[in-house]
């Protein structure tokens, strides 16, 4: 039994581990430019539009043109 029990952690452990291996994150300033109900249109220094979906809660906390940092985890969630 206590085998079984060290064998499932050492598996749990390991798996967690292979699953934070498989995300990156990235981040990019940009300038939002318009502000909709759960999206944003936003700027990049480069000059290239995007739209990014945000939830709505955070809509009343965000100015039009100001300059943010986002960040997005590639890998596992593709979240902003």
């Amino acid at each position: 039994m206590k085998i079984l029990i060290k064998l499932s952690i050492t598996i749990l452990i390991f798996a967690t581990i292979v699953w934070l291996s498989k995300s990156s994150y990235t981040s990019k300033s940009v300038i939002i430019k318009e502000i909709y109900n759960n999206e944003i249109l936003v700027e990049s220094v480069r000059g290239v539009e995007q739209y990014i979906t945000i939830p709505q809660i955070i809509t009343n906390l965000i100015d039009v043109n100001t300059e943010s940092i986002i960040r997005k985890e590639d890998g596992r969630t593709n979240q902003y």
